[in-house]
């Protein structure tokens, strides 16, 4: 006979997440999110001049990297909240957001790499000598650069990323009638 799980409210604080300690508010998550969205629109606007020289493709990639920290605290959050209680369709839809936004930003900030692929390995090279904050991200910039040839075009990377929530969907409604 299988052992039903107590919930949430019978167990002890201290076995539970401490999700107020990623967010105390609704509201400071809804902020994050509008935040991390607004990011990339800043970042889309780079789009045509990303590679035009080292310092703005360093200002990009710290601006995308700003982006995603601030949505992937925000994208766990929702996660974790819907695992709480996956009957509770508040949280379901928080976590349902978050896989939305999460493809419409794949979508958006699919020519990031195909972008520097356009780069010649040289340029990309200087670009690294030329501006030290570029070394944070030089092994990210040689694995785009080396994958070379098994890249798509800009045009159906930013297919398959628009894509990319069809992928998960499966997934997630198999969760929630599990």
């Amino acid at each position: 006979m299988a052992k039903e799980l107590p919930k949430r409210s019978e167990v002890k604080k201290e076995n539970t997440w401490a999700l107020e300690d990623m967010y105390e508010t609704l509201e400071s998550w809804e902020e994050d999110l509008k935040k991390s969205q607004s990011l990339v629109f800043k970042i889309e606007k780079r789009k045509e001049s990303v590679t035009e020289s080292a310092k703005t493709l360093l200002d990009t990639l710290k601006l995308y990297e700003e982006t995603m920290r601030i949505f992937a605290l925000a994208a766990n959050y929702a996660h974790r909240i819907s695992d709480v209680d996956t009957k509770n369709t508040k949280n379901q839809a928080m976590r349902q957001k978050t896989t939305g936004i999460m493809v419409d930003i794949s979508s958006r900030l699919s020519f990031l790499e195909p972008a520097v692929l356009a780069l010649p390995e040289e340029t990309l090279d200087a670009y690294i000598q030329e501006e030290p904050g570029l070394k944070v991200y030089e092994a990210w910039l040689k694995e785009v650069q080396r994958t070379r040839e098994h890249r798509l075009s800009a045009e159906m990377e930013e297919l398959l990323a628009s894509a990319g929530g069809m992928q998960q969907t499966p997934g997630e409604v198999y969760a929630i009638f599990n």
